[in-house]
Parts: C-alpha cells; structure tokens; sequence
C-alpha cells in the first residue's frame, strides 16, 4: 500500500523491515502484541480494493501501546496513481506521528513509476522471500518481466542479482557458474543506473565474495551497502557470512544482532543467528533459533537443512529422519530418500548412512567431502573439497566456518585450500584474510 522505504528514509524513525511487518498479514493478532513483536510504538494498518481501474486504499495509524487510532483516511484514485497515493500515505504517516509535525517528507522511492513493474517486482519479492528453488526460479521470471516493462528500474535488476546469486546455494543441481556471474551482471546493472542503492551494493558483495573470493571487495560493497541503506536487513545479514568465513566473530554478532532488530521475524535472519551460535559453539542456542525460523515458514529449506544437519552431529538420528522428511517434499531434492537412508540405518548404523549418501547421485562436492570426513576417510574428503574448488561450487567458503567440517581443519591440506581461496588458516586462530586469490 506504501513504500517502506519511503518512510525508512525519514530521519529518526525506524520501520521495521517488509518481511516481518508483513508476517502479520491475515492475522486476527492484537495490535499490541504486533508493537511488542516488532518493537514498534505504532503500527499502519490498510487495505486496496480494485475495481476495473478504481481503486479505494484505506490506511490508519495505530498506538501499540493502548491500541488508539491516530489517524485513518481513505483514497480513491485510479490505479494509474498507486505511486501518488503511497506518497500521500507516507506524507500523512509522518505528519501524524506524536512529536513529528514539522517533520521532513519522506524521500520519494526510487522505484519504477510504471505499475505493471512494480506489481512484477513486489510478486518477485515474495517468491525470492520464500527461498526454495521453485520460488527463486518464480523470482527471476517476475524480476525479468518487470525489467521488460522498464529497463530502467533498479531495484528491480538488484533483485534479479540476489535471486541469481542464492539459486545454486539452495540447489545442488544449479552449478554456481551459471548463475553468480549473471547476478554479478544485474548488479552491476542496477549501480550503474543508481549508484547509491544500497541493495546493490549488497548483491554486488555477495556475488564476488561466493564466485570471486575477493574478501576485500566484498567487505568495501557492504560497507557501502550499509552506509546507503543501514535498515537493510539483508545487507547486514549477508554481511554476517563474510565475517565468520574471515573468522571475524565479533564483528559477525555486532552485525546479526542489528540484522535481528530490523527484521526479527524474518526466518532468513533467525537461520543466519543460528549459524552464528553454531559457529559459536552454542549448540542449544543454535537449535532454538532453527525452531523459530521453522515455526514461522515450516517449509524454509535452509531452516530444515542445518537443523538436520545439527540433529545428526548432535547424535538424534531420529530427528535427523524427521527433518529430512520433511525437506524431502520440498522439491528438487537429490537420492537417496528418507526410507532408503532409515533402511542403510537399520544394516549399517550412521555409517551405513554416510555410504548410501555418498553412493547416490547428485550431490554437490561439499556435501560429499563433509560426509567422507565424518566416515574418515579425509582423503576422499579433500579430492571432494578440490573438486568444490574447481567448481567454484557457492558453499565452499562456508567450511571456515561449518563445525561439520571440524575434522578437517588440523590438516595441512586445508591451509592450502584456504591459501587458494585468498584465506590463511591458523588450527589455532581460524581464517583470516591472506592474499587476493586467482580470478576464475
């Protein structure tokens, strides 16, 4: 109904992020408990109803502490002016908040005025929110037609990049050069048309930080994502990836904690959080954030995978089965099923699984290197790690980090991988940045 980032950009008022505000939406949920949700003193609420080309959009602004109407209004406008009335709504918004008269207007979006991109980009959002392959898939359809409908249209070649870039990491189907390089592409695109677009920067980072291993380029891009867009959830969040593959802990938690005040309820961050205490060594805390995430979207892919993945490091094999069940459904997926893997348990025990895992298709090389290592066989593990390598496969950096790769971290053999990647590896301290590694 209105842009977010519209009222974002006014001075000293923070909004909470568009995935978590709209978490909310079709929920019967007191306002109050929405304020206490968010952490927010005041909530819009509205409404669009369209008929033909009409369209009667009703807002209204809402104390969470005692649940007190602020203001409301309605518009009637034709859809040809969706853009004017989001600006009279912003406009009205900060006007009515307490304390907040003389105000400035909020800053008018950057977004295409052209509604049929607009609509294309806003479904992209939803679907690239969802995080399977199908949806990113859905997500460059729309992000691409609403690119077809205006060229011009930054952020909408910004989420062309950051659907591009997360397809081969939630798909061990899609190899990582088809893909990162193209959202390297439309990254670049989108800065040349707005320089100062934060979410640019951000896709920018991510893609020569998974494809390039260019750690200092990676850290300058988010940084200045970070300066031009500092409520931006995801530019803080990816962030996070780079500090620990740096062994930067510290500086990661600064980030995930301030990725968590501006979208708490986005599973996106709380899996990101739980990696965070993973990586930490605080499995319990790890597991909790996994849960919240899963209670939120059930169906969340990477939520469902790393909590598998901790159930079986953890020792709860009976966990681990119900998880991939689950995870099973959610397709594509790579052999062998839930049932095969129990029937491997039933001869075998957890090394019968890690076979029937490695005998099975499909799998990317660092999932195969992580299975050989907790079978032993190291040697296996790193001509699957070099593989990886080869491969420019997107999860490789991660095994800096990833505890399920622990194993393999006092070998020297993983100094070398590391020092190919740009990275040097102390046993002792962890990663750190070393020199710029060979391009691809």
């Amino acid at each position: 109904m209105t842009d977010t980032n519209a009222l974002a950009n006014v001075p000293g008022l923070n909004v909470a992020a568009r995935t978590s505000a709209f978490s909310f939406r079709d929920k019967a949920e007191d306002v109050r408990e929405i304020g206490r949700q968010l952490g927010v003193a005041t909530v819009l609420e509205g409404s669009v109803q369209r008929s033909g080309t009409h369209l009667r959009v009703t807002a209204q602004l809402i104390k969470t502490s005692d649940g007190l109407h602020l203001w409301s209004h309605s518009f009637d406008r034709d859809v040809a002016d969706i853009f004017a009335v989001q600006d009279e709504v912003a406009r009205a918004v900060v006007a009515a908040l307490p304390g907040r008269t003389n105000a400035p207007a909020p800053a008018h979006s950057r977004a295409a005025r052209n509604p049929a991109a607009y609509e294309f980009y806003l479904q992209g959002l939803f679907s690239w929110n969802r995080r399977t392959e199908a949806d990113l898939r859905q997500a460059i359809r729309f992000f691409e037609q609403a690119i077809a409908q205006d060229s011009t249209y930054a952020e909408a070649w910004v989420g062309l990049a950051d659907a591009h870039v997360l397809l081969p990491f939630y798909s061990s189907f899609i190899p990582t050069r088809e893909e990162v390089p193209k959202a390297e592409a439309a990254a670049r695109r989108a800065l040349a048309l707005d320089p100062h677009l934060g979410p640019a920067h951000a896709a920018l980072a991510y893609a020569v930080m998974n494809y390039d291993w260019d750690w200092s380029q990676a850290d300058s891009e988010f940084r200045q994502a970070i300066t031009y867009s500092p409520g931006d959830a995801t530019a803080h969040k990816w962030y996070v990836d780079l500090l620990l593959i740096e062994g930067r802990r510290d500086d990661a938690f600064r980030e995930v904690q301030r990725a968590v005040e501006l979208d708490p309820l986005s599973p996106n961050v709380l899996v990101i959080l739980g990696e965070w205490y993973w990586d930490s060594g605080k499995d319990s805390e790890a597991v909790a954030q996994l849960d919240k995430a899963l209670a939120i979207n059930p169906e969340h892919p990477l939520a469902l995978e790393y909590e598998m993945r901790h159930a079986w490091n953890l020792g709860n094999v009976e966990q681990f089965f119900a998880l991939r069940q689950r995870l099973e459904v959610i397709p594509p997926r790579v052999p062998p099923t839930t049932d095969e893997l129990r029937r491997a348990y039933a001869r075998g025990g957890r090394k019968g699984v890690l076979r029937a895992l490695l005998a099975a298709p499909g799998a990317r090389p660092t999932d195969r290197a992580r299975w050989a290592g907790d079978l032993g066989d190291v040697d296996a593990a790193f001509a699957e790690l070099g593989r990886a390598a080869e491969e420019r496969d997107i999860r490789l950096p991660y095994v800096t980090s990833w505890r399920d790769y622990s194993l393999l971290w006092a070998d020297p053999r993983f100094v070398a991988l590391l020092a190919r990647m740009g990275l040097r590896w102390s046993p002792k301290d962890g990663p750190s940045v070393a020199a710029p590694p060979t391009t691809p």
